[in-house]
């Protein structure tokens, strides 16, 4: 056997090592932005339904337990505010990914390469810290706020992940080029 030949077949075999480890990492940060993108779309729809409990609770605020008219109307908005309570809850057993919550309480975590991401934002927590039958209204925009502010920033956190993963994949896609 010729040593040229040798040395082509090992260049040869590096190379197809190569590209099939870019393959499995670019397609773990498929993985990984498919569950960002599920988070992302999900925060979306949470976030709407809290502006609407914000509404709720403004209403519910300015009406008065002890005037008889009132009492009904008191009945449906704490009503309306636990089905929107179970309407987050719902889209929270709903999104998942490879039979694992999206929001679950460890987080996701991710490498690739010499780059480490995670994020976590448990929202079942969240929504479950906010008391529709406080009557301490105070108490009740606070964690109203807290969850609508840990929403936000959990967006923030996964544009940047994407970001950055995006960045990722693109520096792989042009090594790849290179092969």
């Amino acid at each position: 056997m010729n040593s040229n030949n040798l040395s082509f077949n090992l260049a040869d075999v590096q190379n197809k090592i190569n590209r099939n480890n870019r393959n499995i990492t670019l397609k773990h940060i498929h993985e990984a932005q498919y569950v960002i993108e599920l988070a992302v779309s999900a925060i979306h729809i949470i976030k709407k339904i809290v502006d609407e409990i914000k509404e709720l609770v403004g209403v519910k605020q300015n009406l008065d337990p002890n005037f008889a008219q009132h009492k009904t109307n008191l009945k449906t908005v704490t009503d309306q505010l636990k089905s929107l309570r179970n309407e987050v809850n719902a889209i929270i057993e709903t999104y998942k990914y490879n039979n694992t919550l999206i929001f679950n309480s460890k987080g996701w975590s991710w490498t690739f390469g010499e780059n480490n991401y995670s994020w976590r934002l448990d929202i079942k927590n969240l929504i479950n810290n906010i008391n529709i039958f406080l009557v301490d209204y105070n108490a009740l925009w606070l964690s109203i706020d807290n969850m609508s502010n840990k929403l936000d920033d959990g967006l923030n956190n996964l544009t940047a992940i994407l970001f950055n993963m995006n960045i990722n994949k693109s520096s792989i896609l042009d090594i790849n080029s290179l092969n």
